[in-house]
């Protein structure tokens, strides 16, 4: 509700939902709650998983794609803690095989410090 709330306040035309299979479930359910509510939005759903477990689509988003795009988000926010010299701040991913890409966006970016769980 508080999306459909949220929708409404700001009279979107559109919402797109990119993530794992979870998340476009969650699509699917917004989607079918703006449709109940007579609203306008358009609801998509884009599909990314590393792990590539979406049943039907053969490949999502490659690890390239992914390496490169959160590199350039990480390469963005570098640049803002150089230019405030007082921030610190941490970029969490998440899944599967989410190590390999921590540590390929740690050689892409030459960030100072990583932290990486041991086990998943």
């Amino acid at each position: 509700q508080g999306a459909i709330k949220t929708i409404m306040r700001h009279q979107l035309d559109g919402l797109v939902m990119v993530g794992n299979l979870a998340n476009q479930v969650d699509t699917a359910f917004l989607a079918e709650a703006c449709a109940a509510e007579r609203l306008p939005t358009k609801v998509i759903g884009v599909p990314v998983s590393l792990d590539c477990n979406f049943p039907f689509v053969q490949q999502s988003v490659g690890f390239d794609t992914v390496t490169r795009t959160l590199s350039a988000f990480v390469g963005t926010i570098g640049n803002l803690v150089k230019a405030s010299r007082n921030m610190w701040i941490f970029v969490r991913t998440m899944g599967d095989a989410w190590s390999h890409v921590a540590v390929q966006i740690t050689l892409q970016t030459h960030v100072h410090m990583v932290l990486m769980s041991g086990s998943q």
